[in-house]
């Protein structure tokens, strides 16, 4: 069984130590942990898995974590089987774009149009380094099903980039 635990607290990235603990205490193991800092605040999500009453100890402690910090906390068990990506060619797709123009969703939109998988999306909003003007980049791993053409996405992403003025790269992940 595994759960999906998704954090979010407004104290340093240290109270991971004490989830991280509950894990380990509850024989429960990490499957992917990934944390970020929002300005003061601090966000973790984590995929762990254990059997199902290793799970409910770690719920339950998690619970009691949560009530003792200001931590707050969303969990979801996933007790079936858990949908694997279709077969396809994996690509990195990467926009950046003005500061002003906030073209995730219309990415988003575009690639599950064409029943495009999105595994992983990553985007941020900095100042650029040389003129100081504010840039919007977005990092998408995806999954191109094998039934569809990869001139013809290619060609449809371009025209997309151009009538969005984002500049933008698409290319296969190479391991």
């Amino acid at each position: 069984m595994r759960l999906a635990i998704n954090l979010l607290n407004e104290a340093p990235s240290s109270f991971i130590e004490h989830v991280l603990s509950a894990v380990k205490r509850c024989h429960c193991c990490v499957i992917e942990l990934r944390c970020v800092s929002f300005g003061e605040a601090t966000g973790c999500q984590l995929w762990v898995e254990g059997n199902w009453n290793h799970i409910a100890k770690l719920e339950t402690l998690l619970a009691t974590l949560q009530s003792q910090t200001r931590m707050r906390m969303n969990l979801v068990r996933q007790e079936n089987e858990v949908p694997r990506p279709p077969s396809g060619l994996p690509y990195l797709l990467e926009t950046l774009s003005s500061g002003e123009q906030d073209v995730i969703h219309e990415v988003v939109g575009f690639l599950l149009e064409r029943k495009v998988w999105v595994e992983d999306v990553q985007a941020s909003r900095y100042v650029a380094t040389y003129n100081q003007a504010p840039v919007f980049a977005t990092r998408f791993v995806i999954i191109i099903p094998p039934e569809y053409s990869l001139l013809s996405l290619r060609e449809e992403f371009l025209e997309f980039s151009d009538q969005l003025n984002i500049d933008a790269i698409l290319e296969p992940i190479k391991r």
